[in-house]
């Protein structure tokens, strides 16, 4: 028994030294550290999960509906237009660790999926049909794109005397057609109760890989964003207005 306890004890040295060793090795120094403080991460008040809406007409209504906010709680909130596609309630600024809880959310899912890429021109001409106001604008780019066609065709001139054969390989355009650079169309990138802000594109068209595929690319540095924030905060104060809602103030 004795022996045994005396070779465990010569082991568990062994081993303590040879640990210890390769921590100075690695450059710890040591083979225990002090351990290092660290803030606790803050507890946060607890809050209630948003409720998502699809419409602004349904964000107005559930505010005046009182179901869970009451004139007083709504003079404490903001109506936050955060984008052209969310509008979102919040409450002022709260609680130990000041915070602000989000109440209601109403999003919009733009269908507009053609904007700042190439596209095959089926694509691109159903995209158009589908995302986009109807407008004289679109009717003119839609007429382009209907025109193009794809050629591998083989030109024979005889004089006479010689012959000459000319390949004409690409895209072109079965009629003439011009499009004005940059064009102004109205794709639907925000609530659909609001009027959609029209902005600047500009249309390119390249060959690739034997298809033709069309760019439609933004040129207004994003002002339709803010003009179609406007539209938003305009629409709500008004269906506010007529609810007979004196709150919450609109932001945006």
């Amino acid at each position: 028994m004795e022996s045994n306890l005396k070779e465990f004890a010569e082991w568990a040295s062994a081993h303590a030294h040879a640990n210890s060793l390769g921590a100075a090795a690695a450059g710890e120094g040591e083979l225990f550290t002090r351990p290092v403080y660290r803030e606790p991460a803050p507890t946060k008040e607890p809050t209630a999960d948003p409720l998502g809406l699809l419409t602004l007409r349904s964000f107005a209504e559930y505010l005046a509906s009182g179901v869970d906010l009451d004139t007083d709680d709504l003079s404490r909130c903001l109506a936050h237009v955060a984008s052209p596609v969310t509008v979102q309630l919040v409450s002022s600024v709260q609680g130990l660790y000041r915070q602000r809880e989000r109440l209601v959310i109403a999003s919009f899912v733009s269908p507009a999926a053609i904007i700042d890429r190439y596209v095959a021109a089926e694509d691109a001409i159903l995209g158009l049909m589908a995302t986009f106001v109807d407008t004289p604008e679109r009717h003119v780019v839609l007429q382009m794109l209907r025109e193009l066609k794809r050629e591998n065709v083989e030109v024979l001139e005889d004089n006479g005397a010689s012959q000459q054969v000319t390949k004409r390989v690409g895209v072109h355009l079965a009629k003439a057609a011009t499009v004005p650079s940059p064009i102004e169309l109205r794709p639907f990138r925000t609530f659909s109760e609001v009027e959609q802000p029209p902005s600047l594109f500009v249309v390119r068209l390249r060959e690739d890989d034997g298809q033709v595929k069309v760019l439609i690319k933004q040129a207004d540095g994003g002002l339709w964003a803010v003009r179609a924030a406007e539209n938003v905060g305009a629409f709500l104060g008004t269906m506010f207005k007529s609810l007979g809602l004196e709150h919450p103030r609109i932001i945006f």
